[in-house]
């Protein structure tokens, strides 16, 4: 009888099923990792209930056609992957922030901000047409570590200059921002080659770091200064020494005087 079903069943010797082969015909959108993964964990959920798999917990009899799940187990583990990833870091920069960064508030400046930047990348990165996959969550990950660039440096100076928010926010970009923007025009410049690539490797590995180029220097030099200037904390400690060596003044509001510092001196 099997051979009118072209072999697409298995009978014991007393005619009982073992088990078979079904074709499906699925609308999903392959292009859509939410619909691919739902769906991929629809059908372990249904082979997982077959009386073949009774008893079993670590594994269950799992076949999928690959053109119809490419790398939906990969996808599974890279979205669980990216959230803790993003979190940790996110976390970890928040810290150091904390540490380094000679006033307290900056962690409540660097985590809304860092997070935010984040954000922006990933919802560009969609609008570029890339999809979530190894490669992406990879460049994502390593987005943290560059969006920081062009967030500290500006706060860490910010910090350690005297006067009032506008003033440190004005003084801290006629001071670095213009080392900022290099630092953001060198990285274009080692990853635009890229561009011209065929590989999706290199074409995905330039998308999001260009992405990030764009991105991190409008917020960092336009959005934070900006933010700083409106609510940035009013008391920090004089300009450290460095400073004072490298000819940049430190703007002050005519506190001194009352702090009984002799002028004369």
């Amino acid at each position: 009888a099997n051979e009118h079903f072209g072999g697409r069943f298995a009978w014991s010797d007393d005619g009982t099923i073992l088990f078979s082969e079904c074709i499906l015909g699925l609308a999903v959108q392959l292009n859509d990792t939410d619909q691919q993964l739902s769906l991929f964990h629809n059908i372990q959920e249904v082979t997982r209930l077959q009386p073949i798999n009774d008893g079993s917990t670590d594994s269950h009899f799992f076949l999928h056609e690959p053109d119809v799940f490419p790398l939906a187990e990969v996808l599974d583990l890279v979205m669980h992957e990216l959230y803790m990833t993003t979190v940790t870091t996110i976390a970890a920069v928040t810290l150091l922030a904390f540490l380094m960064i000679p006033h307290w508030s900056a962690a409540f400046l660097i985590l809304p901000i860092v997070t935010a930047v984040y954000i922006q990348v990933l919802g560009t990165m969609q609008l570029a047409g890339l999809t979530v996959n190894a490669i992406t969550v990879i460049c994502s990950v390593l987005t943290v570590g560059l969006i920081v660039d062009y967030v500290m440096h500006i706060l860490i100076h910010y910090f350690e200059l005297d006067g009032t928010r506008q003033e440190r926010a004005m003084a801290t970009l006629r001071s670095i921002g213009a080392s900022v923007f290099l630092g953001g025009f060198s990285t274009f410049v080692g990853i635009v080659f890229m561009a011209f690539c065929s590989t999706y490797v290199f074409y995905a590995f330039f998308t999001v770091f260009f992405i990030v180029v764009i991105v991190g220097l409008v917020n960092g030099m336009i959005f934070l200064p900006l933010l700083l200037s409106l609510v940035g904390p009013q008391k920090v400690r004089p300009a450290s020494k460095a400073v004072r060596d490298s000819g940049i003044e430190s703007i002050t509001d005519g506190s001194s005087e009352s702090d009984g510092v002799n002028s004369s001196s």
